[in-house]
């Protein structure tokens, strides 16, 4: 058993039905009185399928519709609804319509056609512009390279290599065999194609359009012209550059002669000064340094008579009082009168050192600040002395620029008018070649454009190879369709019109006129629907079908249709509905359906 088999219905609160539960199996008849809800079953599993109802299907009183089928591989599919939404589920898990669709496609229960499967009326509602595009959908169309080429030709009485080429190779990528999408989707590059060079014609046109005079000149004699003006101009610049090279050479060189001087007469302010001797400042040192030394000794020498006298002062001092000077706890009654003039003598010895110490101190300081003027003015010696030295030496290698020769002199020729007109010669005359180069480049894309206008033409769904594509494929199908159709009765045929759109035509029976397919009986129109339903199912491999109004067929038809369905291998389930009219049962108990009675 196939997986997409259904093994059972489970339906709540759908348009008359409360509550039902049925076990299906291969080959299923619905019958009923008018309104026992044998329809409402059809819909209900053809809701399941498509996802396609309106909230009137909800029970009168409820909240919402449900309908859950359950497959052979015990999978479950399920449709909620409700007023304002569409629920999907999966085997029992909220899923988007989207995924549910995959569920079903991979059964081959495709959204794209298992509503032409799932309802006679189905085919009443289509437009010949619908059946166009359905069929488009679901027949196996396809042609190789060389088929495609023939169509083309068809098409195209003016067929060329360029053209073939083109379209075969830039459109369709060189592809040995074509589906409908391969050609859509060369249909749709040609398209975009054709947009982009349209857009770029459209921006090119308006600059191939040129107003003005062409200059009687050749570029080449313009640029003649302008290049003998150049030259002038040159000649010119130059006189002027070599002008101010002059100038500012001369006015080197005599800036130099005016540094030259003043840098000699400089040096004549140095003209007494002599290079001093070294052993000058050699012996003012070695002074120093001794002097320095007396000074340290002699400041020595001082600190000491200070301290002598400090102390013979201090002891003359206290020889008028009764102390002993040996101790203070002594009463000393000694005569001091002799001691005193030992001590004032002391004292006078050591203050005339002293001054003579002072004496000999300020002569050697003297000594030491001379000999640093004699060290100072050395080094200003020595200072001065580098200093001619160094503008000998300056003098000795200063150079003074030469004065460079003065040009010759160059009259200004005043070609600027000249040069402005020949320019505008130019600009004009470059605006014109622009011109025509845009007039070629816009005969460029004219001719891309006709070639992409040839291919969308060509490749046009509507009248372009797919429609010649389906055409044939059609007359196959048709004949098909008429194998299927001389089994339900003699002379029954069915006949496709492909001219804008598809249309389908119908012969009752053996003798009698076309008809469209719309204009039949109702029996007649079950029967055409059937066919097509088994010819869709062929090429979708998807043999699960729904047919209601059984009581419309006559009882040939009805016999005829139930052998068809019960013989027909392919056929994996099916669904009839109908009014149990004594006719229909009676046929029906002498076939293997299922008979379910609502």
């Amino acid at each position: 058993m196939d997986n997409s088999t259904i093994t059972t219905i489970s339906i709540r609160n759908f348009k008359g039905i409360e509550d039902l539960q049925l076990n299906a199996k291969k080959l299923n008849a619905i019958i009923g009185k008018c309104g026992s809800g044998k329809s409402s079953l059809l819909d209900a599993i053809r809701f399941a399928l498509t996802g396609k109802a309106g909230k009137e299907v909800i029970r009168k009183g409820c909240r919402e519709a449900s309908v859950v089928l359950r497959f052979s591989d015990n999978s479950t599919i399920e449709r909620i609804r409700r007023t304002s939404e569409n629920i999907s589920k999966c085997n029992g898990k909220s899923s988007t319509k989207r995924s549910l669709d995959e569920f079903l496609t991979a059964r081959n229960m495709n959204p794209c056609w298992i509503e032409s499967l799932c309802s006679v009326d189905w085919f009443a509602g289509l437009s010949s512009k619908d059946l166009n595009n359905f069929f488009m959908t679901i027949l196996p169309l396809r042609a190789k390279a060389e088929t495609v080429v023939e169509l083309v030709a068809q098409l195209d009485k003016d067929l060329t290599e360029k053209k073939e080429k083109y379209l075969m190779e830039e459109i369709l990528k060189k592809q040995e065999i074509f589906s409908f999408n391969d050609l859509a989707n060369g249909y749709n590059t040609a398209y975009t194609v054709r947009q982009e060079l349209k857009r770029k014609y459209n921006e090119m046109l308006p600059r191939c359009t040129f107003n003005e005079t062409v200059p009687a000149k050749t570029r080449e004699d313009i640029e003649k012209e302008l290049n003998n003006i150049s030259q002038v101009e040159a000649a010119e610049k130059e006189y002027s550059k070599r002008l101010k090279e002059y100038a500012s050479s001369k006015k080197q060189h005599d800036l130099a002669i005016k540094r030259l001087d003043e840098m000699k007469k400089e040096l004549d302010t140095y003209s007494s000064c002599k290079k001093p001797k070294e052993e000058t400042k050699t012996q003012a040192e070695a002074d120093r340094k001794l002097f320095q030394v007396h000074i340290k000794r002699t400041n020595e020498y001082i600190g000491t008579i200070n301290s002598t006298l400090d102390l013979l002062k201090r002891t003359l001092d206290n020889l008028d009082k009764p102390i002993c000077p040996i101790s203070e706890k002594l009463i000393c009654t000694t005569d001091k009168s002799q001691l005193k003039e030992e001590l004032l003598s002391l004292i006078q010895k050591n203050e005339n050192a002293l001054a003579s110490n002072k004496e000999f101190l300020a002569k050697c300081e003297d000594q030491v600040r001379k000999r640093d003027d004699i060290i100072s003015n050395y080094q200003k010696e020595v200072y001065r002395y580098e200093q001619k030295t160094t503008l000998e030496n300056n003098i000795s290698k200063f150079i003074v620029p030469e004065i460079l020769p003065e040009p010759q002199k160059v009259e200004k020729a005043h070609l600027e008018a000249k040069k402005k007109e020949l320019l505008d010669l130019l600009s004009i005359l470059s605006r014109y070649e622009k011109v025509q180069q845009n007039k070629k480049e816009l005969a460029k894309i004219k001719d891309k454009y006709d070639l992409a206008q040839f291919a969308v033409k060509v490749l046009d769904s509507k009248i372009g190879i797919p429609t010649l594509i389906l055409q044939r494929t059609l007359r196959f199908f048709e004949k098909k369709c008429n194998e299927k159709a001389s089994l339900l009765r003699e002379g029954f045929q069915i006949h496709f019109l492909s001219d804008n759109g598809i249309t389908i035509q119908v012969s009752p029976g053996k003798g009698k006129p076309f008809v469209d397919m719309k204009e039949v009986s109702t029996g007649e129109f079950v029967c055409v629907a059937y066919i097509l339903m088994t010819m869709i199912g062929e090429a979708t491999k998807c043999h699960l079908f729904l047919i209601d109004n059984l009581d419309r067929l006559d009882t040939e038809y009805l016999n005829a249709l139930l052998s068809l369905l019960e013989e027909d291998k392919k056929i994996e389930q099916v669904f009839l509905g109908g009014v149990d009219h004594a006719d229909v049962e009676r046929t029906l108990n002498d076939k293997s359906f299922q008979i379910i009675h609502m």
